[in-house]
């Protein structure tokens, strides 16, 4: 396997923790590519094509992710099982990558039942329909944060102090809080839901669910 990161921490560890499993289920990871340090995508996939490897896994975001898929097929590595994360589970990846996308793998969250009345005012706002695959996810968090700031706001004259601390107590005190995703409970680890992970494969030009 070869991976590719941008050098952030949560690319970097994921692809981290993938060739870490890799490895203990018997495979190798033969090169991880660090995009932070100005190398040449193309360049590096080129790079690589000696190596002849079975999984190219890329968890990158939007700019990046697009260029490694379109610049795989240039490099000749067409026979490589392509695995990327949520951070590509967009029709918009879809759309700008076909058909080099064509029957890669993501992981990313399971689909939730959507209020249409929110889709509907997102649309008539912004002119298209969400297109991230957290768009609740982080709508819902938006509202836990300001509902704790609101409970950890202190005010002594006209300045208002607000202590990470608190903040952060009152955000994992947070129960039965209504979201849009999901009623969301927080432990005291800051865990407020339980992952609902699926995985998908891009086929037909959409991200159909094949596990579990």
């Amino acid at each position: 396997m070869v991976t590719f990161h941008d050098g952030t921490a949560y690319p970097k560890q994921l692809q981290q923790a993938a060739c870490d499993s890799f490895q203990q289920l018997g495979g190798k990871c033969v090169d991880q590519i660090d995009l932070s340090t100005g190398v040449d995508i193309l360049t590096a996939l080129q790079g690589t094509a000696s190596l002849n490897p079975d999984v190219i896994y890329f968890p990158l975001y939007s700019a990046e992710g697009i260029a490694v898929t379109k610049d795989i097929s240039l490099a000749g590595l067409t026979k490589a099982a392509l695995i990327s994360s949520d951070g590509l589970l967009s029709p918009d990846f879809i759309q700008k990558t076909q058909p080099s996308s064509d029957g890669m793998y993501l992981s990313g969250p399971a689909p939730v039942l959507e209020s249409q009345a929110f889709t509907d005012e997102y649309k008539a706002r912004y002119g298209e329909n969400p297109i991230a695959a957290y768009h609740l996810q982080a709508y819902d968090s938006a509202n836990m944060l300001f509902t704790a700031i609101q409970q950890a706001a202190l005010t002594v004259g006209d300045t208002i102090y607000i202590q990470r601390q608190i903040l952060r107590d009152a955000l994992y005190k947070l129960h039965g809080f209504p979201g849009l995703s999901a009623q969301i409970s927080c432990s005291a680890n800051g865990d407020c839901v339980h992952p609902n992970i699926e995985i998908f494969q891009v086929v037909n030009n959409d991200f159909k669910p094949i596990y579990p």
